[in-house]
């Protein structure tokens, strides 16, 4: 099972993280001859690789199975990509989901440059992958 614990990767029912500011993307690490790859970079009010820290900023924290990407957008006052997964709630660590959720992870593809970007060192979600999932609710959406 892949294990994915950060802020980088969720925040639940589309809300954007809201400890997170975005530093400028830097330069292509990648590249094909399709499109090319972009890196983000957070600054974040904790240390991200503390699974401890982590799990206590989180309201839930979970094992999902990713079912579908339900669409790509952008992440409010950053522009950077965001997209939208189902995510079936298999087992829970911290708090009470259920059934399927919405999980948003920064990165996508931008068709203007081209380009697919990412956050540090992210990979986006892979349908039909378990992964565990730290996330926030988005309080203003329900």
């Amino acid at each position: 099972m892949k294990i994915q614990t950060s802020v980088i990767t969720s925040a639940l029912l589309g809300c954007a993280v809201r400890s997170l500011s975005m530093a400028p993307i830097t330069g292509s690490v990648a590249s094909t001859p399709e499109f090319s790859v972009a890196r983000g970079h957070a600054a974040l009010a904790f240390d991200a690789t503390d699974d401890r820290k982590v799990a206590g900023w989180a309201d839930d924290v979970f094992i999902g199975k990713v079912v579908a990407k339900q669409e790509q957008t952008t992440a409010p006052r950053t522009k950077f990509p965001l997209t939208l997964w189902s995510v079936e709630v298999v087992e829970n660590f911290k708090g009470d989901l259920s059934g399927t959720v919405t999980v948003s992870q920064y990165g996508g593809y931008d068709a203007k440059t081209n380009t697919l970007r990412l956050m540090e060192e992210d990979t986006l979600l892979e349908p039909g992958q378990q992964y565990v999932f730290a996330t926030n609710a988005n309080k203003e959406k329900g």
